[in-house]
């Protein structure tokens, strides 16, 4: 007999532009995950909150992944000053009913193509 595995296939859009809802999608992702403390939740929101208002100025960057226009993981990352064209990958997470389908992987790429 032959089983055949099927893998949930899924549909996802990047967009980097942020919005003022971004924040509670960004504390909902990371807290979903039950790895991160609440200051850590609190210092991931304090760095969309201060892109919002800064906006590049501010040294990061945020990289969304979306399935059906929601957002189920983000990075944030920024360039490092003393090495042009490098960055730093400050935060990469996944809603947890998310994770172990590839999503990660997905958006690290995404990531690492910008």
């Amino acid at each position: 007999m032959h089983i055949q595995h099927c893998t949930p296939i899924m549909s996802l859009t990047f967009r980097h532009k942020a919005f003022r809802e971004d924040v509670e999608h960004i504390r909902a992702i990371v807290e979903s995950s039950n790895y991160f403390n609440k200051m850590e939740v609190d210092m991931s929101v304090e760095l969309i909150e201060e892109f919002l208002a800064d906006g590049p100025k501010s040294g990061y960057r945020f990289l969304f992944a979306e399935s059906q226009q929601v957002p189920v993981a983000f990075t944030c990352y920024g360039p490092i000053e003393a090495a042009p064209g490098r960055f730093d990958l400050y935060w990469i997470a996944v809603l947890n009913e998310y994770r172990s389908l590839g999503v990660g992987r997905e958006i690290l790429a995404a990531t690492e193509e910008r």
